[in-house]
């Protein structure tokens, strides 16, 4: 039912909101949801409801049972399987029907083979033909060369067998016979070739002593030249593979968790980026050089770190370039190193301005900052407002379904009380 699928589609965007299911397997399961509302909304479209009085005759093939539902006028409820009526064919055209049928036979039952003369692949034997349709019946005077439904049996000879082959056609109260006389040679289909090799292994033991310790394998079977070797194993091949589809399965995994890793750090670098620029114009106020300044943020934040906050990506490159300059590197290189390690255009172009700063003396980096500092911050709100409106549009989709439910609630008893 429609609802159904309503309700199905709201539960699946219920548990992916609380994170019970993943992206990819939503996206799998509402498609399924939605491919079985689809077909209900076909059944409905094609089945007549309310107060039908008749139904259409039916041909031959389409005949049968068809449930129905039915109520009484005092609001009871059935389901009820009725007879669907046949359509019958004209006596006059039965004739022409059988006629067709038996002429489009000299073609059917040939299947693979070119002609009658030489049968070397199965035969088609349809138990029914065309539209009307025709029944048929069908006979072989050798069954264990050629069986009822045109197979060819093992252990036929090479220089080929006569057979009778016959049908019995009938439509409604008229029937038509059709006869061929087949010459049957050793199949070519495969599995009649197993069949044969097969047939040929058990006609060389046949006669076997009970006290023989070997089992003999013919050298020639169907026609062919045979040469045998033990089957080998492929429990290790099959290891192989899964170890390989673990091993690919396990790489793919691994790159998604690093770019999940990734994201979240440059996530939180441009969320510390206006913080830290704050701090360095701050400081600069008061009049500390550009060392000390990272000097002085590196010690505070490892303090922090030893109360129990959470390691942050930029100011572990703050405190990295300062190891670097107590190490002897250039300061120059430090800053250099610094928006290097934190990898982002913004963090790069603080990196850029301290190494001018410093290659200037610190003349004219105040204004720079400044401008710096409040278009980070103007980022920050940007990027906060983009973050709502994605939030708002994911909440759109379960809104709309369970609009869509509350109106399936409403609206379908409506439409059945009509």
């Amino acid at each position: 039912m429609i609802l159904l699928t309503l309700i199905t589609a709201a539960v699946l965007l219920i548990l992916y909101r609380r994170d019970r299911l993943e992206r990819r397997m939503l996206l799998i399961l509402l498609a399924l949801d939605l491919a079985g509302g689809a077909i209900s909304v076909k059944d409905l479209a094609e089945h007549r409801t309310g107060g039908i009085t008749e139904l259409p005759m039916e041909s031959l093939e389409q005949a049968g049972s068809i449930s129905l539902d039915v109520e009484t006028d005092a609001g009871e409820q059935y389901t009820i399987a009725v007879d669907a009526p046949e359509r019958r064919i004209p006596d006059d055209k039965v004739r022409e029907y059988l006629q067709a049928a038996a002429k489009e036979l000299d073609t059917l039952v040939l299947g693979r083979n070119d002609t009658y003369d030489h049968i070397s692949y199965n035969l088609n034997l349809p138990s029914e033909i065309g539209d009307a349709p025709v029944h048929v019946e069908w006979y072989s005077d050798q069954p264990e060369v050629i069986g009822f439904d045109g197979e060819i049996c093992p252990g036929v000879s090479a220089d080929g067998t006569g057979v009778t082959i016959s049908a019995e056609l009938s439509l409604q109260d008229e029937t038509e016979n059709w006869q061929r006389m087949i010459q049957v040679f050793p199949s070519k289909e495969e599995t009649q070739i197993q069949d044969e090799i097969r047939y040929a292994s058990r006609e060389l033991n046949k006669d076997a002593d009970e006290d023989e310790t070997v089992y003999q394998l013919p050298a020639e079977a169907a026609g062919r030249k045979l040469r045998w070797s033990e089957t080998e194993s492929s429990d290790g091949n099959i290891l192989s593979v899964l170890a390989l589809l673990g091993g690919l399965l396990g790489f793919l995994a691994g790159r998604e968790k690093e770019e999940k890793i990734r994201a979240a750090r440059q996530e939180e670098l441009l969320q510390d980026y206006p913080e830290l620029l704050s701090k360095i114009q701050l400081y600069l106020s008061t009049g500390l050089g550009m060392r000390t300044i990272f000097e002085r943020i590196a010690g505070e934040y490892q303090a922090r770190r030893q109360s129990g906050l959470p390691e942050r990506a930029a100011y572990e490159a703050v405190r990295q370039a300062v190891h670097q300059m107590k190490s002897g590197v250039t300061e120059l290189e430090a800053y250099d190193n610094f928006g290097k390690t934190c990898a982002i255009p913004c963090y790069r172009a603080l990196a850029l301005l301290l190494a001018q700063n410093l290659k200037k003396g610190g003349a004219g980096i105040m204004p720079q900052l400044e401008r710096e500092v409040q278009e980070s911050f103007e980022t920050r709100k940007r990027r906060a407002r983009a973050e709502g409106e994605k939030t708002t549009v994911k909440l759109l989709l379960p809104m709309a379904m369970m609009l869509m439910v509350v109106m399936a609630l409403i609206l379908i008893p409506a439409f059945l009380s009509i």
